[in-house]
């Protein structure tokens, strides 16, 4: 089933054009914002928030900006405090919590939740990772779920792995080669039974 959002107005420009869709639980509706950035990546839903990775200054300082999907209004989400030697970060959510990983100098990555939205203090270290020397992809990983065992799904390159903290083990799942060649983007989501339409006859 599926709905037609009416049109926002909104002109095409250079670069991407991302668009960020969240549901406002406040007001019981859908809302559709568009943002320019400088990255194909989506927004990440976190705590009723659309949160999205900013480079900006010559040096491409990190950021992240917030939009608050009830009060319609944008924010810079602070950081954890990540140390000396980052060269480079990728924006994510684990289990509900947004997250941030983090390469240090192509020896190892760490992987930083924060357990309570809003609030620097609550970032919390969640495992460090080693690096993985393939010249192609480099440490452009991207955490995308973590099981009730304790392994973290990652997106890497074009391809998913498996990362076991308490074995210090990568595996590589396995997928049917006619269902999925490589991966642009993985995201998590939660299957419902309920129709979007069939819910407003009931009103």
């Amino acid at each position: 089933v599926s709905k037609r959002l009416p049109d926002i107005g909104f002109k095409k420009r250079r670069g991407y054009t991302v668009y960020g869709f969240g549901f406002d639980a406040s007001v019981d509706d859908y809302k559709d914002f568009p943002f320019e950035v400088f990255s194909n990546e989506a927004g990440k839903h976190v705590d009723g928030t659309l949160n999205w990775a900013v480079f900006s200054g010559q040096d491409g300082d990190f950021s992240i900006v917030s939009l608050d999907l009830a009060q319609e209004t944008y924010k810079e989400v602070t950081q954890p405090c990540y140390g000396d030697g980052v060269d480079w970060r990728t924006l994510g959510v684990l289990d509900g919590y947004l997250c941030v990983l983090c390469s240090y100098r192509k020896l190892y990555a760490e992987v930083w939740v924060m357990k309570e939205y809003g609030k620097r203090e609550s970032w919390t270290k969640l495992v460090s990772i080693p690096y993985l020397p393939y010249e192609r992809f480099e440490m452009f990983l991207t955490p995308v779920s973590v099981s009730k065992s304790g392994e973290i799904l990652l997106r890497y390159g074009v391809n998913i792995l498996l990362y076991n903290p308490k074995k210090n083990m990568f595996r590589i799942p396995m997928f049917p080669y006619d269902v999925i060649s490589y991966i642009s983007q993985a995201e998590v989501y939660e299957e419902s039974l309920v129709s979007p339409t069939a819910v407003n006859q009931h009103r």
